[in-house]
C-alpha cells in the first residue's frame, strides 16, 4: 500500500464521458467534473484507507475499512454499496454496486504514475495521475 499513499495530480483521461453517460451522471455534473480535473490524496491508517478527491473548491473525502462493505455517496450523487481491497503494495480495487450494475475502480502505481481504470458493464475509462 505504501506505493499508493500520496498526493496525485490529474494528467489525462479517456472514455470518461461514455462511462458517465452509462452510469446516469447528469450532464451538468459531468461538465463541472470534466472542466475542473481532479487531484487525489490516498492515505492508509491501519486497516482503513482514505481517498480524498479534490475538484476546484469541492472535496469528496471518504474512508473505507478494507474488505468491509459500506454505503458510499459518489461525486455524481449516486448511493452505492462499496468494498475497497488492497491487492498488492501497488494496487487497490474499489467495487461499487448500484442496483443491477457494478463498477470496478482499479488504482495501480507504476513509478510516479497512478493509473485509475474504471470498468462498468459496457465501458472502460482511464484516468492518469502523477505523484506530486
Amino acid at each position: 500500500m505504501t506505493e499508493l499513499v500520496g498526493t496525485w495530480k490529474y494528467l489525462e483521461s479517456s472514455n470518461v464521458e461514455e462511462l458517465s453517460s452509462e452510469l446516469g451522471t447528469p450532464n451538468d455534473v459531468y461538465n463541472i467534473i470534466n472542466k475542473m480535473k481532479s487531484n487525489m490524496i490516498i492515505d492508509l491508517d491501519d486497516n482503513e484507507v482514505r481517498i480524498k478527491m479534490i475538484i476546484c473548491d469541492q472535496e469528496l473525502d471518504q474512508s473505507f475499512e478494507l474488505g468491509q462493505e459500506v454505503e458510499e455517496l459518489t461525486f455524481d450523487g449516486r448511493i452505492v454499496r462499496a468494498i475497497v481491497t488492497i491487492e498488492s503494495d501497488k494496487k487497490m480495487v474499489h467495487v461499487q454496486k448500484h442496483g443491477f450494475t457494478e463498477t470496478v475502480i482499479t488504482r495501480e502505481v507504476d513509478g510516479d504514475t497512478l493509473m485509475t481504470t474504471i470498468k462498468s458493464q459496457q465501458h472502460v475509462a482511464t484516468i492518469k495521475y502523477q505523484r506530486v
